[in-house]
């Protein structure tokens, strides 16, 4: 079937239509299957782009900005600026070990009820003690997080190391806990959002199906794409054995079956001619 005969076969099935065009606008070349999927995704793509403005025209207006949760305010104990003042610490132990080789309060003693207090070698404990309770602390925080990642001879930190553990075990006990799953019904229906949002999508959805601007559009759309597909001669023949093969399923053995098959004997071309139409 050729192009002018299509032309003409449309004309004639429109007749009296005002809407539907008078003719096909077939492209000046022959398609292929290959080109024909790839103007369906690119039709689908459009169709999908044309869907989205009207719905966003037909949306109502939000009532004042959208209701967002402040941020919490920072909890502070009052100690935080005195934390920064934690690392000179070290240094002044320092300080005084190295000190206490000089002078360690040598010879002096004080008096407590009525007992002599000798307080040689106070200077030497107190800073030894205080570098001891200072770097095993520190080494202890440093092998929780420290190394993250996996080295040969330190190995990796205690956490990083079970990185996946703790996030299960967490996940498992906000899931189970805290947001289960009859929370999150509970919520749902008492805040009775599904009734809200059936009822915003049922008045969207009507006023874009009624609005005449889209309804052409999407005529236009998709007039468009069935022209270029059916301007194919492989799709047409594909469509007619699929068809064909339907029809035979369809009818059987039978005596259907049996005439379609003498009709098709016959008048094949025929048969063929009036399923491309």
């Amino acid at each position: 079937m050729t192009e002018e005969e299509y032309a003409d076969n449309d004309a004639e099935n429109h007749d009296g239509d005002q809407d539907a065009p008078s003719e096909l606008v077939l492209p000046s070349e022959p398609v292929n299957v290959d080109d024909i999927k790839a103007e369906t995704v690119e039709r689908a793509r459009d169709a999908r782009a044309l869907l989205a403005r009207y719905v966003k025209r037909h949306m109502p207006e939000q009532q004042g900005s959208p209701r967002s949760s402040p941020e919490p305010p920072r909890l502070s104990s009052g100690y935080d600026r005195f934390l920064p003042l934690l690392k000179i610490i070290p240094i002044f132990l320092l300080l005084g070990f190295a000190g206490s080789f000089l002078w360690d309060f040598d010879s002096v003693s004080i008096q407590l009820f009525s007992r002599s207090l000798p307080l040689d070698g106070l200077l030497r404990i107190v800073s030894v003690s205080g570098l001891i309770g200072f770097l095993t602390n520190w080494l202890a925080i440093t092998m929780l997080f420290n190394p993250r990642e996996q080295r040969p001879i330190f190995g990796r930190g205690l956490i990083p190391a079970q990185r996946e553990r703790v996030i299960y075990r967490l996940a498992t006990a906000v899931s189970e806990e805290l947001i289960n799953e009859e929370i999150i019904a509970a919520k749902i229906e008492e805040s009775q959002v599904i009734s809200r949002y059936r009822e915003l999508a049922m008045t969207v959805t009507r006023g874009v199906i009624e609005d005449p601007e889209f309804r052409d559009e999407l005529k236009a759309l998709a007039t468009n794409y069935m022209n270029n597909v059916l301007a194919s001669e492989d799709v047409r023949t594909r469509i007619v054995d699929f068809t064909v093969e339907k029809l035979e399923a369809r009818l059987g053995e039978g005596i259907s079956g049996i005439a379609l098959k003498v009709y098709r004997f016959l008048n094949e071309e025929d048969f063929r001619r009036k399923l491309d139409q």
